[in-house]
């Protein structure tokens, strides 16, 4: 129980000291232009950015072999998540030319209820196998829809790497082995740390990970993972009279005069009082007047 103590006070302590070291380097490269120096800053920015995720993954990594890694589960969109997932993308390859791509199937629900930082760890974890030995390409994340029942449903993420020259055989071999199933036995690489973190989540998640075959060759990998889809309360039942459009007074504002026209004419059909304008300016003055005669507008 101490060492898990120390662990965490260590972790915590460089997690503040590594960011203050971040804002500073953050700053000067705002200011440094096409300095001389802007190339040291992004090497230290990088390593710096290395060093915390490092600590994170062991901090993690320890946490859960001790099952005591836990989140707190939180409604999220998930289209929101994927682009969190470029963002920390390109954090952790600014050298590398890499980009991440996100595609979301019409059918997949982006409200959900889970951990989106897990499944971000999970979606990088598992790509951070093959990067650091292939030239520069894209991650292609293609999210589709598994079984769906009682307000769950399992999301598929189909991750394909593709660099810009084709994996060799052995490649291929080594990124397998990579994300081979879970074991306790083996030596624990550095370079493999984040993966294996990647496939521990997904067991702990009641999910799976895999590396999977593709057409042309290329390395490719299947998250799925179970979530809960976000309830939105429904509305009470109106119990007052139906609204009327009829005598309100509407502010119709187009800069393009002939749909503008046809905007007011048409809300005129529905017995609106219409004023219209052609631009955000007189729109201002217009509702202020409207205001200041005691006559506000009810909609622009």
């Amino acid at each position: 129980m101490i060492y898990e103590q120390l662990l965490h006070i260590l972790a915590d302590d460089s997690r503040v000291q590594l960011g203050l070291i971040q804002d500073t380097t953050d700053g000067l490269l705002q200011s440094a232009g096409d300095s001389p120096l802007r190339e040291a800053l992004e090497r230290v920015h990088h390593g710096v950015w290395e060093l915390s995720t490092l600590i994170s993954d062991i901090s993690d990594f320890y946490a859960h072999s001790a099952g005591r890694l836990s989140e707190a589960e939180s409604d999220f969109d998930l289209r929101v998540t994927l682009d969190g997932v470029r963002g920390r993308f390109s954090r952790c390859r600014p050298q590398s030319d890499w980009i991440a791509l996100t595609k979301v199937r019409h059918d997949v629900p982006t409200l959900l209820r889970g951990r989106p930082a897990r499944l971000q760890d999970m979606l990088l974890g598992a790509a951070a196998g093959a990067l650091d030995t292939r030239s520069p390409g894209s991650l292609r994340i293609d999210v589709t829809k598994g079984w769906e029942r009682d307000e769950r449903v399992v999301l598929i993420f189909r991750c394909v790497l593709c660099p810009q020259q084709p994996p060799t055989p052995d490649e291929i071999t080594r990124f397998r082995q990579v994300l081979a199933p879970v074991s306790d036995d083996g030596p624990l690489l550095r370079q493999h740390l984040r993966a294996e973190l990647a496939k521990r989540l997904a067991h702990a998640s009641e999910g799976s990970l895999e590396a999977v075959a593709t057409d042309d060759g290329s390395l490719a990998f299947e998250l799925k993972l179970p979530f809960s889809m976000r309830t939105v309360a429904a509305s009470p039942p109106e119990t007052g009279p139906a609204p009327a459009l009829r005598g309100h007074r509407v502010l119709v504002v187009d800069g393009i005069e002939a749909r503008r026209s046809r905007t007011d004419a048409l809300a005129r059909l529905w017995g609106l009082q219409t004023e219209s304008v052609g631009s955000g300016r007189e729109a201002l003055q217009a509702l202020r007047r409207g205001v200041s005669e005691g006559q506000p507008f009810d909609l622009a």
